[in-house]
């Protein structure tokens, strides 16, 4: 994610994420009770000018549930893919290689990817 957010902070990309993004990153620091780690992610969702959360609405949610049923997709796997179409974005970014056979947006798995490492690691 370094070479991502990288080019996030170059304005190469802007990026969009559902805000249910915030559950998703915010529980394990939570559980562990890292204070640091939860400020920290909240600092990039919420006060980087390079990524904007978006509020899942109504028109969101229903995109989300016609996504889940065409694809059989998990409910916040839906809601991410609604939330980039919603946001018009030209790619969704993700882990999972599951969600490769969506049609409606272009999906980007990381691990696919071929991205310089950052500067300072080998």
């Amino acid at each position: 994610m370094d070479a991502i957010f990288k080019r996030f902070d170059a304005r190469q990309m802007q990026g969009f994420t559902s805000a249910i993004t915030l559950t998703e990153v915010l529980m394990l620091p939570v559980r562990l009770e890292r204070h640091d780690l939860e400020t920290a992610y909240r600092d990039i969702l919420l006060h980087n000018t390079s990524v904007t959360l978006v509020d899942v609405n109504a028109k969101i949610a229903q995109e989300a549930a016609r996504l889940r049923a065409k694809y059989n997709l998990r409910t916040p796997d839906a809601l991410h893919v609604a939330t980039a179409i919603d946001s018009n974005c030209d790619s969704v970014l993700t882990d999972d290689k599951g969600l490769k056979h969506v049609a409606e947006v272009t999906v980007l798995v990381i691990d696919d990817l071929e991205l310089d490492p950052p500067q300072n690691q080998r």
